[in-house]
């Protein structure tokens, strides 16, 4: 029987042998005479700030593996390396099993990965896909392919487990959340750092926006500070509340090197007892911005009319000069200066599926999707007049104060989902957001299957599994 010879080969071989071998072998691949070893197709994925989500039922062959031994690898020129990744953990009710704060919660599984927990990773961290040779040496390994449905473009990451001493962990860590004693939170993610410095009584109430600039410096704070304004007509009473009323808090959070995972807990005084609550709601930090999907406890059912609403805004600072606005109904960049002109008057004020404000020092895009009776009659905010304020104020005026208007208007006792986004880059330009919102347009789709498996990733033998998780 013939045995090929190949550069992989050589690899076993110990003292002055491999040198020897390697000079032979490669003199005879110069010749033609021995075959070279087939190297898998590179990374070709362009994408860069999407995450991947796996829930451990798209990779069935890890199931049972303690969590402490994986480790995903990507393939970095001819070698394996640790990429950042982490994996977590969920309740069998769902639930994630937060690692911090007051509201903690263990798995059941005493560490072991379950088919509803999740693997995250950052598609920017893939590479080419290993030949079969460069996997042998592992103990147990699943290829995860990710596919931009878009051009079809690849990249490849390897879920491995080891008996024992697998190897260090990546030290990347991508985004970071902190708190103080005095209910400052502080979010770094890539180019940006916000906090609640102006409003300690409300967690995600952002009143500190400052981006980095080109010799690593952070620039000045651009905020005022994020606005929430609700106004609903319950029995015919008036019910005007404004952020001062709520009462926000990150209850419990798990803090990885890919993202954070918060939990939310939100509550606003209605009238006669009813609180308005967001049960179960999470926030979910990246590096380049966070998701927030909330479920709308809605106690009482509200008046047909008048119209009732809430209002959800970023009012700028002054000192965000040259400044501008627009949105998938308007195109074209707006200039904001804090005075009101004819062409602000006429903007389109039907809801936006997204709006962008930008200037020298970066920009912010934000999207917000809910339930479909209540996104049919809500509209754009805009206000750009210093003269008009907006309480509370940390800096008088409205200036470039932009966001959303929910319309609530005869909604029914329930809970209600929706879910709001928020994407920062530092030296943002015209059309960025492109790159932001196909995140959850089009998310990518990763399949796991074992190497060099001819069984397509939905097989039913529980050896590949697929997943198309947007968001979260």
């Amino acid at each position: 029987m013939k045995t090929a010879l190949t550069t992989a080969g050589m690899r076993t071989l110990p003292g002055l042998a491999r040198p020897l071998a390697l000079g032979l072998c490669a003199a005879l691949l110069t010749a033609g005479l021995i075959p070279e070893a087939e190297a898998g197709p590179r990374r070709s994925i362009r994408r860069r700030h999407d995450q991947v989500v796996m829930e451990g039922k798209d990779v069935k062959p890890m199931l049972g593996l303690k969590i402490e031994n994986l480790r995903l690898l990507a393939l970095s020129g001819s070698e394996l390396e640790t990429i950042p990744f982490q994996i977590d953990e969920r309740t069998p009710a769902g639930n994630y099993a937060f690692s911090k704060g007051s509201d903690t919660k263990r798995d059941t599984d005493g560490g072991s990965f379950d088919a509803n927990d999740e693997l995250v990773f950052m598609v920017r961290d893939s590479g080419g896909k290993a030949d079969p040779g460069q996997l042998e040496a592992l103990w147990k390994v699943v290829e995860i392919e990710v596919t931009d449905p878009l051009d079809k473009r690849k990249g490849w990451v390897y879920l491995a487990a080891y008996k024992t001493d697998p190897p260090a962990l990546s030290k990347v860590d991508y985004v970071s959340i902190s708190f103080n004693e005095n209910g400052l939170l502080t979010y770094n993610g890539k180019g940006f750092i916000l906090d609640n410095a102006r409003a300690l009584g409300n967690a995600v109430r952002t009143t500190t926006l400052r981006f980095q600039t080109k010799d690593g410096q952070f620039g000045p704070n651009l905020a005022d500070s994020t606005k929430t304004r609700t106004e609903l007509y319950y029995f015919a009473i008036p019910i005007r509340r404004n952020g001062t009323e709520m009462r926000v808090s990150i209850g419990a959070w798990i803090d990885g090197p890919v993202r954070v995972v918060a939990l939310n807990v939100v509550e606003i005084y209605l009238i006669w007892g009813f609180w308005v609550r967001a049960p179960n709601s999470l926030i979910f930090f990246y590096d380049y911005g966070s998701e927030m999907p909330t479920n709308i406890n809605m106690p009482v059912n509200v008046d047909q009319s008048p119209e009732s609403g809430a209002r959800l805004s970023l009012d700028l600072s002054p000192r965000a000069k040259g400044w501008f606005f627009y949105s998938d109904k308007n195109p074209s960049p707006l200039a904001l200066d804090g005075k009101p002109n004819a062409r602000k008057e006429k903007l389109d004020m039907s809801f936006p599926d997204w709006v962008v404000i930008y200037g020298p020092e970066g920009g912010v895009i934000r999207r917000m999707t809910f339930d479909k009776e209540i996104r049919k009659a809500s509209k754009l905010y805009f206000v750009d007049d210093v003269k008009k304020e907006d309480a509370p104020e940390n800096e008088k005026g409205s200036f470039g104060n932009t966001g959303f208007v929910v319309n609530l208007t005869g909604l029914k006792s329930k809970v209600y989902q929706g879910t709001y986004y928020t994407y920062y880059k530092a030296n943002f330009r015209y059309g960025d957001e492109k790159r932001y919102l196909q995140i959850h347009s089009s998310p990518l789709v990763a399949k796991a299957s074992l190497p060099g498996a001819a069984k397509p990733a939905d097989d039913k033998s529980g050896s590949s599994g697929e997943a198309t998780k947007p968001g979260q």
